[in-house]
Formats: structure tokens, sequence, C-alpha cells
């Protein structure tokens, strides 16, 4: 269902783009150059409270400033924002399907000659997760950088600036996510990995059951006994691995749409939810939740929920307008932002982003939001929200599938715990 969306939502910016122009707009000096840093007090053009705060230098024809195409994966390391989808060019540069922005020098540069892609599906790139020195990349691309062994997944080299296989091959599945404990990557969506590259006896096959591990030591394993249905998001907590997805007790799997494994085996997180979760966040012992349910341990919770390590609680009154679902959740500390099809949060308007000060108990939205019908990915650092999806305009900016809401928050915090045992 959620692929079937994503194909649904494509084709339909897809028509626009074709019929429609591009974007163009003048930067603050009435110049078509973008600045290298952002100024609040250069933006004129305020349709709500808070657009002050959405960076305005992304704007202008399509890949001039920003990807030609929509933005489906985000991942932040320090100052370097790495970002992966559907676009051949990045700030005039090809760049294809993935590439690098810094945010210090307002530069793009791409990853090498960049991934092949599929004719599988138009969003190339579905996951991207750092690592230490390297940029994990998850998606339905058949190669990166011409070396052999890195369809579906690869790894960038970010020292060494080239890319690499894993050693393996995905024959069951694709990505749909990944995360990171400190010493292993976790990844959801793959249901068999063969652990040689070329011809793959049966031998050398692992089924993983929608959630596959690699090792830091270059080995492919299962995690438990995985799951009968899809895993569509990941998160590491304190208290393990969390994954969230369209599984069921009732279909054999541990746990109603989210389950955590505690490095031994897959738990249930109390009773769950009443319907599928599509993306899970995790800060601490607090784990957020958000996908197409209403209820979250018994109680009502509106498509937004968070589980404290021993309890469920709804998130407010929740998220309102959701018609598709929420796609994506980001949380450093107690602020979490959530991004998907929504129009309001907490009871107030809130298009397309919003966010949760857990402390607070509290929802706001990021000015006026995003312009499309549905948005992506989000992802925190540098005291900036990153979104990316099919949109053009951001708190009423031109800001073309990429956009930045810049704020006061410590949004800097990475937690890499090294918790999980195999």
């Amino acid at each position: 269902m959620k692929t079937f969306l994503r194909r649904l939502f494509q084709s339909i910016v897809l028509l626009f783009l074709v019929i429609g122009q591009p974007v163009t707009a003048a930067w603050s000096d009435g110049s078509a150059d973008r600045p290298d840093r952002f100024s609040p007090a250069d933006h004129s053009a305020v349709l709500a409270p808070g657009d002050e705060n959405w960076d305005d230098r992304f704007g202008g024809p399509a890949g001039a400033h920003s990807p030609n195409g929509q933005v489906c994966a985000i991942a932040v390391d320090g100052t370097d924002i790495y970002v992966g989808g559907d676009f051949t060019t990045a700030g005039g540069k090809t760049a294809n399907y993935v590439a690098r922005w810094d945010s210090k020098t307002n530069e793009w540069f791409p990853l090498g000659s960049g991934l092949t892609p599929t004719p599988i599906d138009n969003c190339e790139v579905r996951t991207l997760q750092v690592a230490g020195k390297y940029l994990y990349v998850g998606g339905m691309f058949s190669a990166a950088g011409g070396v052999p062994g890195t369809a579906r997944v690869t790894r960038w080299n970010i020292l060494e600036q080239e890319w690499e296989s894993l050693g393996g091959t995905i024959v069951g599945g694709w990505p749909t996510s990944m995360a990171y404990d400190g010493t292993n990557i976790y990844i959801a969506g793959i249901t068999q990995v063969c652990q040689v590259v070329y011809v793959c006896p049966p031998s050398s096959v692992i089924n993983t059951h929608y959630v596959a591990g690699y090792n830091s030591t270059e080995y492919w394993f299962a995690v438990g006994t995985g799951f009968h249905s899809p895993v569509w998001d990941l998160a590491v907590g304190s208290d393990g691995l969390f994954a969230a997805g369209s599984f069921k007790k009732m279909n054999g799997d541990v746990g109603d749409f989210i389950a955590c494994w505690d490095g031994r085996e897959w738990k249930e997180v109390g009773s769950g939810t009443d319907n599928s979760v599509a993306s899970v966040a995790a800060s601490g012992h607090n784990v957020f939740v958000a996908g197409t349910f209403q209820k979250a341990g018994g109680q009502p919770a509106n498509h937004a929920a968070r589980w404290d390590g021993s309890a469920w609680s709804a998130l407010g009154s929740g998220l309102g307008g959701v018609y598709y679902g929420v796609e994506n959740i980001a949380a450093i500390q107690d602020e979490v932002y959530f991004i998907g099809d929504f129009s309001t949060a907490g009871g107030v308007p809130a298009n397309k982003i919003a966010h949760w000060d857990n402390k607070a108990g509290t929802w706001s939205a990021l000015g006026s939001g995003l312009s499309s019908v549905y948005a992506w990915t989000v992802a925190l650092g540098n005291n900036s929200v990153y979104a990316g999806g099919p949109f053009g305009v951001a708190g009423g900016k031109p800001s073309n599938y990429f956009a930045v809401w810049h704020t006061t928050l410590p949004l800097n915090e990475k937690y890499f715990l090294p918790l999980i045992f195999r």
C-alpha cells in the first residue's frame, strides 16, 4: 500500500511538472543568485507566523538551487546534508539520485557518478543512514558508481569519496528504512540476502523476513525470526530496535504493528496499535509512532502516539485531515517533527509538517507549511529541520523538493546507542 501511494503521488506530481512551469523567484537582493547564508531579515513574504524561519534559497528553476526532482530521504552528518530521491541534478550539477548539500557554503555536490535507476519505481532512493565514515543508501537502484554488488543497498565512503559493495546481494524485497545502533546497520523491507555478490548458491541465502542486519565486520544476519508482513520503518532507542509496519499477532507475528528487538528476541510493545504504523522515531526511552491507526494501547490516539517504555499515550488530539498517512518522524530529545499527509496537529492548522513539544505536551505548526498534497521525509540537525517531498513552496517561498526550517531549538544531538547485541 505504501509503495502504491508513493507511485500514485509521484505520478500526480510528474503530471503537474510536465504541464506547468518551474517555480522561479528573485532573491532578497533582486538577483537570480542565491546567498550563501540564510537571514530571516531578508524575508518579506510571510503568509503565517513562523514563515520567516523557512529558508528561501531553494527556489528558482528546478534543479538550479536544489534537486530537480523530489527528495525521498535525508540524512544529516554535521553540516553535510545528504539527500536521495528521484532527481538527476542538484544545484545545477549532475547528481544522479543522491547528493550532498554543504549547509555552511550552500553548495551542492554529487556522490561520484551516483546511482543507476531501475524502471520499477520513481523514488530510486528510499532511505539513507550515516554510520561513521559511511553513508548507507537503500532503494530501487541497480548499481552505484558502476560497482558490482551495489544494487538496492550500498554505501558511500565519505573519507575515500567512493562507492562500495556491502559484499552481498539483495535477492528479496527492497529497503524501506535503516537504523544504526553504533555497531550494526538494520535494514527494513528486505526478505532475503545472499552472502556473495555473483552466483548465489542456496546455502548462501539468508531469510531475513523484512528486517536484515549488517555487522561492522561486514557480514549479513537475520534479526530473530522477523515478520510475515512488511516492516516500513526502524528506530533505535534506549530499550532496543523498534520495528513498525503492517504485521499483526493474528498472522503469527510478535505485536500489532510495532515490536521491539532487545538483542535476543522480538517483544510486544504494550498492546500496540489498531492499524498500520508507517513511521517510528526514538529519543531515549520515548518512542513516537505515526500511521493510519486511531488507537494505541487500546486508548484513542489519532494517527500519532508515544510509548514511554511502559505505557502508551496520545499526543494531544493528534493529527487531523489524514487521508493517506503520516510518512516520517524525526526526534531529538523532546523535539519531535512529523511530516506527511495531514492538515492539522492538535487542532492547529499544520500543512504537511508539524512539531510536537514532548515536554510541554503541545503541537505547533511550522508557519504555513508545505505546498504539496504530501511530503516524504524529515530530518534534524544544526538547529534546523530538513524536509523533502514533491512540493514547490515552503512557508510561502519557492522551495523545490527540499526545504529548511531554522529554529533556536537544540536540534543537534545524535543518538548512537550500542545497546543491541546479536
